[in-house]
């Protein structure tokens, strides 16, 4: 019953951006240097798939935050996941 109740929890926990603050800034070097060893996959990619790899690899956010963010519907962003995770397939990149 425990283990249950901490998948719950864990799977439905209210992230800070949900309720409006945005999570605190990255060190910017850090996340330019993520952005940089990712940087000949995300050429494969559109820009919209590149938003979400970036968002999602290297800010942590979910689909909820990033449609969010960019103002579109949540089946968007799964759209961009989806051909995003695809083509990284192709490529012989597991995320």
């Amino acid at each position: 019953m425990y283990l249950k109740k901490s998948l719950y929890d864990e799977r439905y926990y209210v992230s800070d951006f949900e309720e409006g603050a945005e999570p605190p800034a990255p060190d910017s070097l850090t996340v330019q240097q993520e952005v940089d060893s990712i940087a000949p996959y995300l050429e494969q990619l559109t820009k919209h798939e590149q938003k979400w790899v970036i968002e999602y690899s290297i800010n942590g956010r979910g689909i909820t935050e990033i449609s969010r963010k960019y103002n579109v519907a949540s089946t968007t962003v799964k759209s961009w996941r989806k051909s995003a995770i695809k083509k990284l397939r192709q490529l012989g990149i597991t995320m």
